[in-house]
């Protein structure tokens, strides 16, 4: 995560709840547990979820390069404590 130059912002305002000794591994939105995606939720709904919902979910970091909800949102589920 520290190399990610996307969701530079985000992992530094929210990294009380990231776990970031983990490595963020493709694919870890589509094979998770139940209780990781309860987090999740929990993270969006009590941290500025209208970037999550008001987002197209198509940004390839083109004007938003250092803050990407959509990408920053694929990461969380490897790394939320």
């Amino acid at each position: 995560m520290n190399d990610d130059i996307f969701n530079k912002r985000n992992v530094t305002k929210y990294s009380n709840f990231l776990d970031l000794s983990k490595k963020f591994v493709r694919g870890t939105i589509f094979f998770t547990e139940h209780k990781t995606f309860v987090k999740v939720i929990d993270f969006i709904k009590n941290n500025d979820y209208k970037s999550y919902i008001f987002n197209n979910l198509y940004e390839n970091n083109s004007i938003n390069f250092n803050y990407s909800p959509t990408h920053f949102l694929e990461r969380v589920f490897g790394i939320i404590k």
